[in-house]
């Protein structure tokens, strides 16, 4: 079990269907009984279930966490990571690519070149905000990512990139006195 804030992880192994069955409802049971103690509570509407392995199941065995059933996923989100059961990191880099697009595509629109934020701001906005924010977890999905998904991310900077590099240079160099 492993937890961060109000995100908790609980990971069950084994080979066997009943096995990991009797294994999961007990450790949720557990899981229950001690946030009872503790005045917790687990919303089972709120949790997922996601099997990974060669083959991943959609269906696999039920889970019960307080008085409701746990609902089977494809993929999960955890600490902001999308994870998928084929351990791939395509949705995670889909959703950052995304985004990142959408808040690139505002900042261009407020940085005309006649009037606006700047280059050198531009960049500051670009390594200080939009890269950071794509590269979260990088250690996690990065070695997953093939040439497809490292040009998305790199597509999604790309209008901000361009109106910083095409500004003219006299707005990016200093005023003389």
């Amino acid at each position: 079990m492993t937890g961060y804030a109000d995100d908790t992880m609980l990971v069950v192994r084994s080979r066997q269907y009943k096995d990991l069955k009797r294994k999961g409802n007990n450790a949720l049971a557990a899981l229950d009984g001690w946030a009872r103690t503790n005045n917790l509570k687990f919303a089972a509407e709120k949790s997922d279930v996601v099997f990974f392995g060669k083959r991943p199941q959609q269906r696999g065995p039920s889970f019960r966490l307080g008085g409701g059933w746990i609902r089977c996923r494809d993929s999960i989100k955890y600490l902001g990571i999308h994870i998928h059961n084929r351990l791939n990191f395509k949705e995670h880099i889909q959703r950052v690519t995304f985004k990142t697009r959408y808040v690139t595509n505002r900042i261009a629109a407020a940085a005309k070149l006649t009037w606006g934020i700047r280059a050198p701001a531009l960049v500051t906005i670009l390594e200080g905000a939009i890269q950071p924010a794509m590269m979260y977890g990088a250690e996690i999905w990065s070695e997953k990512c093939g040439v497809r998904e490292n040009r998305k991310l790199l597509s999604a900077q790309r209008t901000l990139v361009v109106k910083a590099a095409h500004e003219p240079i006299e707005r990016c160099l200093p005023r003389r006195p």
